[in-house]
C-alpha cells in the first residue's frame, strides 16, 4: 500500500492556483506567512525546498539541519551553502525526482539519520554563531587572546546547535 503523509506548505502568499490545488487534495495544509518555520520543523518531517528562482543565503536549510531534519532541495534552493548532494542533503531538480527522494528517505531511517548527522556537523563547524564571530574577527584583523574570538561576544549563549535534538524517527 501507499504511505499516508500530511503535507504542510509553509510560506507567504500562496498563489490562487496553489490554494485551489491544495483544497482538492486531502492532507495538505497551507500556512501562509508564519513568524517562524521552527514550530513546523519540530515535527518529524522531511523538508523540501523546490526553489527555482531567487538569491540569498538559504537559512531555511540551515534551520532544518540544526534541528535534525533531512532536506531535499533543488540546487538553486541550496545555492551559497557548502553542501554536498547525498552527504548533507539530497539535490533533485523536478517534482517527480523530489517526491521520489522524499519517499525513499521516509522508508530508509538509517539514510535519514546519516544525512542529518552530517548536516548538523556542517552547521556546527561552518555556520554557528561562534564560527561566524571567528570569521568576523579574522576579517577585521582582531587579535584574539585565548580560545574565544571576542571575549563573550561570540554568541556562545545563542548557538543554534547547542540544544539541537537527535533526529526523530518518522513513523
Amino acid at each position: 500500500g501507499g504511505i499516508a503523509a500530511h503535507v504542510v506548505l509553509v510560506g507567504r502568499d500562496p498563489t490562487p492556483a496553489l490554494r485551489d490545488a491544495a483544497s482538492q487534495i486531502g492532507d495538505v495544509e497551507l500556512t501562509g506567512a508564519v513568524e517562524s518555520a521552527l514550530p513546523y520543523l519540530e515535527r518529524p518531517c522531511i523538508v523540501t525546498l523546490p526553489i527555482q528562482i531567487g538569491s540569498g543565503t538559504r537559512l531555511k536549510i540551515l534551520e532544518a539541519f540544526a534541528v535534525g531534519r533531512p532536506v531535499v532541495s533543488t540546487a538553486k534552493g541550496a545555492e551559497g551553502l557548502a553542501v554536498v548532494d547525498s552527504k548533507h542533503l539530497l539535490i533533485r531538480e523536478d517534482a517527480e525526482t523530489m517526491a521520489s527522494a522524499v519517499i525513499d528517505l521516509w522508508h530508509h531511517p538509517l539514510q535519514r539519520l546519516r544525512l542529518c548527522e552530517r548536516a548538523l556537523a556542517l552547521v556546527r563547524s561552518r555556520y554557528s554563531w561562534s564560527v561566524a564571530a571567528e570569521r568576523i574577527a579574522d576579517s577585521l584583523g582582531i587579535v584574539r587572546h585565548g580560545p574565544r574570538a571576542t571575549d563573550g561576544l561570540s554568541g556562545e549563549g545563542r548557538s543554534i546547535t547547542a540544544a539541537a535534538p537527535a533526529p526523530v524517527p518518522i513513523r
